[in-house]
């Protein structure tokens, strides 16, 4: 039998979507321009800001990198499961390797 969680939905008014979107276009968007394209004040839009990020919407602000134009043309997922004990060799080894760019661990299940 497969068990379905059910994730708590959180409501979103036209003025969030649009939050959103703008932060969607560019993360690094100053609040005092989000607050304006709004017809809001800074401080109501760090509110919204902060709700969303409690509430989950909002995982993390981040950046995205275009390979290319650091020389690599070539952009490889790998997902690796070392043996137990095993771990702190693979991190020993891909922090060596200037070739990657990024690595994310997870927690196992």
């Amino acid at each position: 039998m497969k068990k379905h969680l059910r994730l708590p939905k959180v409501s979103l008014d036209s003025i969030d979507v649009e939050l959103l979107r703008i932060l969607h276009a560019d993360a690094r968007t100053p609040i005092a321009e989000i607050a304006r394209a709004l017809s809001m004040s800074a401080p109501s839009v760090s509110e919204r800001l902060k709700r969303l990020r409690e509430s989950g919407v909002i995982r993390s602000f981040t950046i995205e990198v275009d390979p290319a134009l650091l020389g690599y043309e070539l952009a490889l997922y790998i997902r690796i499961s070392p043996l137990p004990g095993q771990l702190s060799k693979v991190i020993s080894v891909v922090d060596e390797m200037e070739e990657i760019v990024e690595c994310v661990g997870a927690a196992s299940p």
